[in-house]
Formats: C-alpha cells, sequence, structure tokens
C-alpha cells in the first residue's frame, strides 16, 4: 500500500521513493494506533489523498447492506390503519381538500420505521413531515414518545396541527420538547425525566453540530439508552458534508448505517465527497474503493446517493412536493457611491469604524451589512472603549469554547454550566482566567447600534412592496438583520414581523408584509403569499431552501412563484453561490431536488 502511494506521489529516485514509501508506512500506523490525521498540505497527506479511499472491512460492510428501491405508485396506503371513520370537523386544512388520507411517501416513511426499528427521512420542505411525526410512533409501538421540534414551530404543532391531525387520525400521545429547551441549564435533564423510548426529530439538522449542547446532551441520552429508537427528519438534512448527519444517520439505522464509523474512515469519505470551501485546510481526496460504489460513468457523488437512498430504512424525496412553477429573478438595485467605497475600505484595511476584523468569516459578514447600506459597531459610552472588559472577554470566551471543545461530559456541556462549575472551583485551571472576567463582568455591555451609510435598499424594499400593491399581488420582502427591519417598521408602510411575532403572522391577511429570516424562514406555512423579495440571500443552502419553502409549498393556489434575489454587490453574489453549492452537494448526495437549483432563473 504504502510503496503504492509514493508511486502516486510520483517520486522518481529509487532511495527518495522507498524512503516516502516507508514514511508513509509509519504514518499509516501512526493514524490507526492514535486516531490521528497527517496535514493535508504535506507530502505524506497529499500522496495518501492522491491514493484514494481505502478499501476497508467496514466499506465492504456498507457494499454489502442489502438494497431496495422506493416506488412511491406503489407504496401500501397505510391511512386505514390511522384514520378516524367519525371524525366531526368544522375546515381545518387537512380536510379542505376532501377526505384526509396519507401521502404515499409519508405511508412508506412509516412503514420503514416500523420494519428497521428507526427512520433516516431526508424529505423535501412540504412533503409530509408533520403527519409522520405525529403517527410514527404507533406503528413502532413506542410507550414514551419525545417530539423534538425547533421552537419557532412549537406553539402552531402544540395547539393547531396536533388538534387538527387528531380529529382525522389515531395521534399517538406525544411530549413535545423544542430544540431550544434542550440547549438551556434547565433542560440538561429533561430527556433523562422523560426517559423516551422513541425520539422523532424534526429538522433533525439541529443537530448536526456535535459541539454544541443540545447534541451532547442528546447524544448522551442516546448512547446511555441504547434501547431508545430514533426517527430523524428534515428537508435540509446536510448543508455540505457527511459529518453532519453520519452521527444521525448511525443512531437511526444502527450497523446498517450506510456512512462508515470510524473517524477517520468517514473523513477519507468526506474528503472525496463534501463541498470543500474556500479556505478549508484540506484537499480533495481521489474516490478510490468508492468508485465501487458507481456504474459506469457515473460520479463519486451519483454512486454514493444511490447508496444512501436505496438502503432499508432511508425515505428521501426526489421530486418537489409541488407543482407551482418556481421562478428567481436577479435584482440589482443601484448601488451607491458611499456604500461601494465602504466595501473598498473594509477589503483594503479589514475595518471598519475603529474595529478590527481578525478573520475573512468576519469581513463577509460586515460586508453583507454593507451591502445593504448599515454595519453595526458597538455603542462606547462617551466614545470611550474599555479595553479591560474587551480584553478579559475574549480570553474568557475562548477558555469556555475551549473546554467545551475537548474536555465536555455531563453536567458541563454548556457554557453557562461551566461557568458555575469554576465558581464552584472545580475546574481549578480556568479560576485565573474567570478571576480576571469577573472582576469586569458585571460592566453593562455596550449596545449595537446602526451606523447607516445609505438606505437605498430600505426604500427599494418600500418600492418594490408598491409596484406589488398596484399589480394587486401579495408578497413577503424577507430580510436578516434587524437594522433592516428597524428601517422597514419605521416607514410605517408595511406589516413587519420580526421574533417573538408567530401568533401576529399566523393570522395576519395583509398583502404585504415582511418577515425575518431567522424569525419565520423555517417551519411557517406562508403559501398565502405568492411573491417574494430577498433582501441578502443567506450563504447557506440550508437556510435558503427553507426560506423558499414557506412560500412555495402545498396549499399554494397560484400557478407560480416568484422571489426576487438582490444581488447588487460581490458580497451577495458570493454568498448566493455558496447556497448553491450547498444545494447542489444536497441534490448529488441525497438526491432530492433543491429549489434554488430547479427554479427557473430569470436575469442571473
Amino acid at each position: 500500500m504504502a510503496a503504492k502511494i509514493a508511486e502516486r506521489a510520483q517520486v522518481v529516485d529509487p532511495v527518495k521513493k522507498a524512503r516516502l514509501a516507508s514514511s508513509i508506512a509509519l504514518s499509516a500506523r501512526l493514524i490507526d494506533f492514535f486516531g490521528l490525521e497527517p496535514r493535508s498540505n504535506s507530502r505524506v497527506g497529499m500522496a495518501l489523498a492522491a491514493a484514494g479511499v481505502s478499501r476497508t472491512s467496514e466499506f465492504e460492510r456498507i457494499f454489502n447492506l442489502p438494497r431496495r428501491v422506493l416506488d412511491f405508485e406503489k407504496v401500501e396506503d397505510l391511512t386505514p390503519l390511522f384514520a378516524r371513520f367519525d371524525a366531526e370537523c368544522a375546515g381545518c386544512p387537512l380536510c379542505a381538500c376532501g377526505v384526509p388520507s396519507l401521502w404515499s411517501i409519508q405511508s412508506a416513511a412509516i412503514a420503514d420505521a416500523e420494519r428497521q426499528g428507526g427512520l433516516f427521512g431526508a424529505m423535501g420542505v412540504g412533503s409530509g413531515k408533520t403527519g409522520t411525526s405525529l403517527l410514527v410512533g404507533s406503528s413502532m409501538s413506542a410507550r414514551r414518545i419525545v417530539l423534538l421540534v425547533p421552537p419557532e414551530v412549537r406553539d402552531q404543532l402544540v395547539t393547531k396541527d396536533i388538534k387538527d391531525w387528531s380529529r382525522h387520525f389515531k395521534v399517538p400521545v406525544v411530549e413535545v420538547v423544542s430544540y431550544s429547551q434542550l440547549s438551556t441549564a434547565s433542560g440538561a435533564e429533561i430527556l433523562d425525566k422523560i426517559k423516551p423510548d422513541l425520539i422523532v426529530a424534526d429538522e433533525v439538522h439541529r443537530l448536526k453540530r456535535r459541539e454544541s449542547a443540545r447534541t451532547k446532551r442528546f447524544m448522551r441520552y442516546m448512547k446511555e439508552n441504547p434501547e431508545c429508537r430514533l426517527v430523524a427528519l428534515s428537508g435540509t438534512i446536510t448543508n455540505r458534508g457527511l459529518r453532519d448527519y453520519s452521527h444521525i444517520i448511525e443512531l437511526c439505522l444502527r450497523k446498517n448505517s450506510p456512512l462508515p464509523a470510524p473517524y477517520r474512515e468517514l473523513m477519507e469519505w468526506a474528503d472525496a465527497i463534501d463541498v470543500i470551501r474556500e479556505g478549508e485546510q484540506r484537499e480533495a481526496r481521489a474516490p478510490g474503493a468508492l468508485m465501487k460504489l458507481c456504474d459506469e460513468g457515473e460520479s463519486v457523488r451519483s454512486g454514493f446517493r444511490r447508496r444512501l437512498v436505496e438502503t432499508p430504512g432511508v425515505v428521501a424525496t426526489t421530486e418537489s412536493a409541488i407543482g407551482t412553477s418556481l421562478y428567481l429573478r436577479a435584482a440589482r438595485p443601484e448601488v451607491p457611491g458611499a456604500v461601494t467605497r465602504a466595501l473598498s475600505v473594509l477589503e483594503n484595511t479589514w475595518a471598519i469604524g475603529d474595529e478590527e476584523l481578525t478573520d475573512a468569516m468576519s469581513v463577509a459578514r460586515v460586508a453583507k451589512q454593507i451591502s445593504c447600506g448599515f454595519y453595526y459597531v458597538w455603542k462606547w459610552p462617551g466614545g470611550i472603549k474599555d479595553h479591560e472588559w474587551l480584553e478579559a472577554r475574549s480570553k474568557w470566551h475562548r477558555a469556555v469554547r475551549d473546554f467545551l471543545k475537548h474536555r465536555s461530559r455531563k453536567g458541563l456541556d454548556s457554557p453557562l454550566l461551566v461557568t458555575n462549575a469554576v465558581i464552584r472551583g472545580d475546574i481549578p485551571d480556568l479560576d485565573d482566567v474567570y478571576a480576571a472576567w469577573e472582576r469586569v463582568k458585571d460592566r453593562p455591555e455596550p449596545p449595537v447600534e446602526a451606523v447607516w451609510i445609505d438606505k437605498f435598499l430600505v426604500d427599494y424594499a418600500i418600492q418594490w412592496c408598491v409596484d406589488r400593491a398596484d399589480a394587486k399581488e401579495n408578497g413577503i420582502v424577507w430580510f436578516e438583520h434587524r437594522a433592516i427591519e428597524d428601517a422597514l417598521r419605521a416607514t410605517g408602510k408595511l406589516r413587519v414581523f420580526g421574533a417573538g411575532q408567530d401568533a401576529e403572522l399566523g393570522v395576519c391577511v395583509a398583502p404585504i408584509i415582511a418577515c425575518s429570516i431567522a424569525a419565520h424562514g423555517t417551519g411557517k406555512n406562508l403559501q398565502r403569499w405568492n411573491r417574494g423579495l430577498i433582501l441578502s440571500p443567506p450563504s447557506s443552502g440550508t437556510k435558503i431552501e427553507q426560506c423558499l419553502g414557506r412560500q412555495h409549498r402545498p396549499g399554494q393556489e397560484a400557478d407560480e412563484v416568484f422571489f426576487d434575489v438582490c444581488l447588487h454587490t460581490d458580497y451577495l453574489r458570493r454568498a448566493f453561490e455558496s447556497a448553491e453549492a450547498d444545494a447542489r452537494y444536497v441534490e448529488e448526495t441525497q438526491g432530492q431536488k433543491q429549489k434554488i437549483l430547479y427554479a427557473t432563473r430569470i436575469g442571473f
């Protein structure tokens, strides 16, 4: 193996080739023993990458897993098993179009979950995840069911969706827990108290970050309670990598997971399949053994996708769940000279106002703000910076991040719990850095304020709303930043919905409104509006797919849904391209059609 890799490294001298082969062989033994990985830009790392993904016993296990091809037209309809035939209803969304029945993908998912003892559902936006999540527990004979949901949809689920479904179907008792509850210090033991034997995780991508408190608590519970089964559902299961969901699919399907369990092998697969973003310190790996998954002429992503979606226990949508046409139009408001100059200064100095930025991600974040006509700064009282507070705060936050990354455990898996442990004296090596922070932490954090360069984008949004009203159309202005929210609200010309306004949005009938992507871009049914304006596109494929899916979803009565997407600066275009790359990865590895890709484009 080592000699073969040395050949691929194109070393001609026989002595050097022998030395390189020996070095690589030693590196491989160290990797296996310590679980390490050579630097991707080292000679050994590049040679290993060129050799491709290894053919191991774990690869053979995955290669030999059973396969099945789901034909949704031939799936048995499970409606009779769950339907309440004596149901009386005054007209809920489920019966608006006749007698409620399960969709074929819902029946397929529920049946697979029962057969396999778990389910990994990569089900697109609007494909029936709510019904699946409420009924799957009965088919699996679960006694205590926890339904994990995003906090922004919990109220709607508890007060409306469960009631609507219970009128027409035999919905078992479920305990609804939001991901935010799982994240808080008070929620650290919530799963231990309920003791579920089935967890149904809707929008399960909320558990992709292994270092987050909620994921650690979830993973710990599943490890300590191996009899607990998992049904994982999401329309956007991953953004750009296998590592986003390898731990989730393993818990769903256990020994039948189609992803490798050993970390080193998972990273080999990831280097051959994943999106590698600009600036990442890793190199693409040759497919190697993964080509065994591919038909002749097929790409490695396509071959992997078939292996994934043909695995029993994996149910994935491949087509849009709605026949309504979707259009994306590029919008390019005229950019004022002051905004162009501010972007140029930012690019050349990595500074804004009197604040220096330390990384490219921070520069991109501020550049998106400037592209909208403003930027955020701390508003220091009297204009005097508190350098002692800034330094102590930075060091303490860095120490907590390092602790959670490398040393977290039960009872010490969130910033608040770590802080309390340091105060009790349980983590003595953090005493000094906390003492420095404690001396100044009670000083009030300076408020953030928006410094406006030009409100051209707000003016553009208001004119867009006027044009929609004149045409007797309805529409939603989608925004990312609180400064834009405040500026739109200050015009007094449209209803603006930010965080904490779920109930008001649910009953709103205004033809033109504005919504926060963060607060309302997931889980909401906003199909009564069929026009949209996205003022700054998210760089995440997950976020833009979810945002588009609020309006382009089942129940949309218009023949066409149009979104205008502002792309008037390079930074906004790059954000859109990043989301596009994420979507392409999802489509190529899971087969799930992405709205940003199949939409008809105008002016791009």
